[in-house]
């Protein structure tokens, strides 16, 4: 499942300022208002943004004539600048930001042959790049993609799915800069799409998504909370 909600022609980030207009509503600290922050990149798709120590990056996928491209946006100055990506084919669904050379992103690499398929893609920028992380392998016969990322201390935490010809499941890990660790996904069976990880604890974590009832006929906004 991808999180492909329209094509823009222009894309824009919007920014919460204190500046004052009679349309303003006041909430704590306030009066607010939102003001656009055009990014100047055409055909193009942001779903997430995040800021840490000064540094703010965007991340999204960005549309040509050969089909979708990961698109990271950095914020220079009052503009975005967009970085060179390592692959040429897939999106990020999610960025996080743990300092200004500390820069994690996930996704999916969209591949053609021997059949359209995904497999999860996660990049790290390093102040002056973005690299190929290696990602866990999948399953024979299998596709599958990361949708959430969130730095904790020294750890990523990272959720998406496994996707096969007959059925689809979550799967959940933990890296700490050398190695994956497979989190077991029990009780995460109702979850088709992991929007957020939430790691409490290294042993206390939650997970927000889309889920399943009723044989699959109702789509619910659920958590879940799991001890590790």
């Amino acid at each position: 499942m991808m999180r492909f909600r329209s094509v823009l022609s222009s894309l824009l980030v919007a920014g919460l300022t204190t500046s004052y207009t009679p349309a303003s509503t006041s909430v704590e600290g306030g009066p607010f208002r939102w003001n656009a922050s055009p990014t100047d990149v055409s055909s193009a798709v942001l779903y997430q943004v995040d800021e840490e120590a000064g540094a703010m990056w965007a991340a999204g996928l960005r549309v040509d004539p050969f089909g979708f491209r990961p698109l990271a946006l950095r914020r220079e100055g009052a503009s975005w600048v967009a970085t060179e990506q390592p692959v040429t084919s897939g999106r990020l669904d999610d960025i996080a930001v743990k300092a200004p050379d500390d820069v994690w992103a996930v996704g999916a690499i969209e591949m053609d042959s021997p059949r359209p398929t995904q497999k999860p893609l996660v990049e790290h920028w390093d102040g002056s790049r973005w690299g190929l992380v290696p990602t866990p392998p999948l399953p024979d016969g299998a596709s599958g993609s990361f949708s959430t990322v969130t730095a904790a201390g020294d750890a990523l935490w990272v959720a998406g799915s496994i996707d096969r010809l007959t059925d689809s499941q979550q799967a959940v890990y933990r890296y700490d800069g050398h190695a994956w660790q497979s989190v077991s996904p029990d009780g995460l069976d109702t979850i088709s799409y992991a929007w957020e990880v939430i790691p409490v604890s290294r042993h206390d974590v939650w997970m927000a998504g889309i889920g399943y009832r009723a044989a699959g006929t109702i789509m619910d906004d659920l958590a879940r909370h799991f001890k590790i």
